[in-house]
């Protein structure tokens, strides 16, 4: 719906409308100017946003920075408007009884007072939130002294972070993305003019907003998808490369320990994504010019389809099925110790374990309100979790055999489950009670799903067919041959016109619903393709193989156009992110591992002097005892070698008159965590640089020369660096005129 000012003739017939409605505002509108605004603004956001608002949704959008509003009070203000405005049962939603009152209030003619304000409220909001961003973010947001320590040893951390953080700049961080998402584009100069201030704030100020979401412990990552949702259609190819890399930015610095030292953002987390991007020549020079004093990571040959995170299940715990949650910041998998677990997107953190099934989980999903979890086990029954409690709050009883799939309704009211009993059943979820039982298959039903309009049920089964059944009836409407194998996963597209299928014969295949005829197959795995599923603007699709192999497909032309390598294990279960800009999978070696969608990334004994002690200064490794640095310089015997206080500097006296400092951090070496520590004698040790562990043999030691490798190397170089109480150095702020 347009939500520009309407000029129009009016008629006898809305002069009585508008008169009606003119009565409706005169009683419902508080007199109070303070009160009057929140009411106005909450009127404002219901009729002119993208998508029907929650309550829960509407109180940030409609509250000031500097006012602490509750759900409450914004539910006592829609009761004002009760003769215009209501509460679904069903969802929550707040919405208009008739269309014919946004036609009233957004009209420039019929109602002057309310028109302008309404139609530009969130372009207004949003160009507010992003306006005192520009204004009052900056490098350092804070105040650390050195980039040598972690946060938690930082005693004056919580002070500076609230003198530095106003209430004002805190609600524009949290909250610009969810005014933006809510603006349609009917307006085109307000669009045009806020993919200025995007590409503004994307180019100069995000990494401050990272930093400064992430000292009031937010999360970007629902922003960032709600700007790449709002942007996706906008085609300004600058703005998108810029939100993809800082939603792997993002990812990757929370997923690591670097996270536990904020200025790690820049200096280990930022370095390396750099390097990366320019492995991988995607243009980062918008932030590249302005961080001279980061270290040089020179990355050659390294694989970059390296997963954005890896979620590791405890050993030897193969995980069968995994699931984004709708709002994309949960992960829930099923795995073979009969658990089905919830993990952070964000973090790779486990935030959740359901116990209750006595066998292996082999399919799990979110319900579309994100707050049940449905189950399949090998222990022949369905059951329903509570995503808040972890508590169990159904089962469902009825299969005779292992349940391979389960799928919540588009409305969240039904589930289907597929079982090794050959029947596909359909269960209440508020009940537990079956509804529906669909028998046809002649063998074990591996994958079932429903349409995107709930009409219809998709199955695929070991006696090599898909089939499509009708919900209301549960009769068989479709019976598709054409795989030569089993059928262990089935999909419906979005818009439900086609329905993906992949099986034991190695094949990704696409059929018409409408005449269940093949439009499309797709060759190029190795071994049996065990998951299949559509993007969520049916554009691509994913499949998951026991070849070890993630890959994504173009649905028009049936192209691969990416391959996932990364998994050391057969991949059991993949799927897209609801935004489409990740996928995730789940596999035997362990693991969940979660993908770029455009990139396909993933975030003793001392020998060494050879005689007497002379001239040089050797630094040695007090555990294992191996050499890791030596400094010439000395002309004469070096009678005195000592630390600094904080382990980055030796200091050496000789008798050639002389007394000389060398920098430790030149020699280091890297500790589990993938921290990367100068080799001291101090307590204490300088927290230099963070690299991903998984990627340490690629990494070039000081004292190696040549490292050759079929997985590439990594060379970092500290020489230019700005460190410790250094680092204000890193950031260089762009000209006045720039």
């Amino acid at each position: 719906m347009d939500t520009r000012p309407i000029t129009v003739e009016v008629g006898e017939e809305e002069l009585l409308v508008d008169s009606l409605y003119k009565v409706i505002l005169k009683q419902a509108l508080p007199q109070r100017r303070r009160a009057r605004g929140l009411a106005e603004r909450i009127l404002y956001a219901v009729l002119t946003a993208r998508r029907p608002l929650t309550i829960s949704k509407l109180t940030p959008l409609v509250a000031l920075s500097t006012e602490d509003l509750d759900e409450q009070a914004v539910a006592t203000n829609i009761n004002r408007f009760h003769a215009v405005l209501y509460v679904s049962g069903q969802d929550q939603q707040v919405m208009t009884y008739h269309k014919s009152f946004s036609d009233f209030l957004l009209s420039q003619s019929r109602c002057p007072d309310h028109a302008n304000q309404a139609s530009s409220y969130f372009f207004d909001r949003t160009s507010e939130c992003l306006q005192v961003m520009d204004n009052f973010l900056h490098f350092n947001m804070g105040s650390f002294a050195s980039s040598y320590f972690l946060d938690v040893d930082d005693t004056d951390l919580a002070s500076r972070v609230k003198a530095n953080i106003s209430q004002e700049l805190k609600y524009a961080c949290r909250f610009w993305a969810m005014h933006l998402s809510s603006m349609r584009h009917s307006n085109k100069a307000n669009t045009q003019h806020l993919e200025q201030l995007l590409l503004r704030f994307f180019c100069h100020k995000v990494l401050f907003w990272m930093e400064t979401m992430h000292l009031v412990r937010g999360d970007c990552r629902p922003a960032i998808h709600l700007a790449r949702d709002w942007a996706h259609n906008l085609h300004v190819i600058q703005l998108n490369v810029l939100m993809a890399a800082v939603d792997r930015l993002w990812a990757s610095f929370m997923s690591s320990p670097s996270s536990k030292s904020t200025p790690h953002l820049y200096i280990s987390s930022l370095a390396t994504q750099l390097a990366m991007s320019k492995m991988h020549s995607i243009p980062l020079s918008e932030w590249q010019s302005h961080f001279p004093g980061l270290p040089d990571v020179q990355c050659m040959g390294i694989n970059h389809q390296h997963p954005l995170l890896v979620i590791s299940h405890p050993a030897h715990v193969h995980v069968h099925s995994v699931s984004f949650s709708p709002d994309g910041t949960r992960i829930v998998s099923g795995s073979r110790d009969h658990t089905v677990r919830v993990w952070d997107t964000a973090t790779g953190e486990q935030v959740a374990k359901m116990d209750g099934h006595s066998n292996s989980v082999h399919s799990v999903s979110f319900s579309p309100d994100g707050t049940r979890i449905v189950s399949g086990s090998r222990d022949h029954t369905v059951r329903v979790w509570d995503t808040t409690t972890g508590e169990q709050v159904a089962k469902m009883d009825g299969h005779n055999g292992c349940v391979w799939s389960v799928s919540f309704s588009p409305d969240g009211t039904c589930i289907v489950s597929g079982s090794h009993d050959h029947t596909v059943q359909v269960w209440d979820t508020a009940t537990g009670e079956q509804v529906a039982k669909m028998d046809g298959h002649s063998n074990s039903v591996h994958s079932v799903s429903f349409s995107p309009d709930g009409t219809r049920i998709v199955s695929g089964s070991d006696d090599n067919t898909v089939r499509v059944w009708d919900m209301a009836t549960g009769e068989q409407v479709a019976k598709i041959d054409g795989h030569d194998s089993i059928v262990w996963s089935v999909s419906f597209s979005p818009d439900g016109t086609r329905i993906v299928s992949g099986s034991y014969d190695t094949t990704v295949r696409v059929w018409d619903t409408a005449i269940g005829e093949q439009v499309a197959k797709m060759d190029g795995h190795n071994d049996s393709v065990h998951s299949v599923s559509f993007s969520p603007d049916g554009t691509r699709i994913v499949s998951g193989s026991h070849d070890h192999t993630v890959r994504v497909w173009d649905t028009t032309t049936g192209e691969q156009v990416a391959k996932m390598d990364g998994h050391n294990g057969r991949v059991w279960s993949v799927s897209f992110s609801p935004d489409g800009t990740c996928i995730v999978s789940g596999s035997d070696d362990d693991t969940v591992q979660v993908w770029d969608t455009a990139t396909g990334e993933q975030v003793a004994k001392m020998n060494g002097h050879n005689g007497i002690v002379w001239s040089t200064v050797q630094v040695w490794d007090t555990v294992t005892g191996e050499q890791v640095g030596k400094m010439d310089g000395h002309d004469s015997i070096v009678n005195s070698v000592s630390f600094l206080p904080d382990g980055t500097r030796i200091v050496s006296g000789s008798h050639d008159n002389t007394v000389r400092v060398f920098d430790s951090t030149s020699f280091w070496a890297m500790d589990e965590d993938g921290w990367i520590l100068p080799i001291t004698l101090a307590q204490s040790h300088p927290y230099i640089f963070w690299y991903p562990h998984t990627l340490k043999c690629t990494l070039i030691h000081p004292l190696c020369k040549v490292l050759i490798s079929k997985f590439g190397h990594t060379r970092i170089d500290f020489t230019k660096a700005a460190l410790g109480s250094n680092w204000h150095s890193v950031y260089q702020p762009p000209s006045a005129s720039s």
